[in-house]
């Protein structure tokens, strides 16, 4: 009895296994294609027009699934540098996702997404020719390097006392 319900439950789950794999998707390959070029183009042109010192742009990650019939994330990591002073220039790394909705479409063969919210995390700044911060004196050093001079509370001008009567 004990193997004619096992064969029963593993020829049930074999069944839904294939049904499960050979259903067919509302969103093709196609579509997530076209969604993930058209976002590295929109993420690529942002960067560009907020940080115009931007260069040598490049798309790490990007890739995208459905979450509903109707809506998809796309994960996305993208890195680029930028030249920030005379010296100093910086490699940056975002790490991000994007969620698409779809959207009634004018023409009936053609899918409509639209970009429903961006969220960007994980940040990693790495400084090429880190800046050099100085205290005290900069003729003595090397003047050519930005420098911060820096003041002690005994320097520091007094604070107006306020009388009360």
């Amino acid at each position: 009895m004990v193997k004619l319900v096992s064969f029963l439950v593993f020829t049930a789950a074999f069944i839904w296994s294939w049904c499960l794999f050979h259903s067919k998707s509302n969103v093709g390959i196609g579509i997530h294609a076209g969604i993930q070029s058209k976002l590295a183009v929109i993420i690529e042109d942002a960067i560009h027009k907020a940080r115009p010192n931007a260069y040598n742009f490049q798309i790490i990650t990007l890739y995208t699934k459905n979450v509903e019939e109707n809506k998809i994330s796309a994960f996305f990591t993208y890195r680029y540098s930028e030249k920030m002073e005379e010296r100093e220039s910086t490699d940056q790394t975002v790490k991000g996702e994007a969620v698409l909705n779809r959207a009634a479409s004018e023409i009936p063969d053609e899918q409509k997404w639209i970009i429903q919210s961006v969220k960007t995390d994980d940040t990693a700044i790495e400084f090429r020719d880190g800046s050099v911060i100085k205290s005290g004196d900069v003729a003595a050093e090397d003047a050519t390097a930005p420098a911060l001079s820096t003041t002690t509370p005994s320097q520091a001008p007094p604070a107006e006392e306020k009388k009360t009567e």
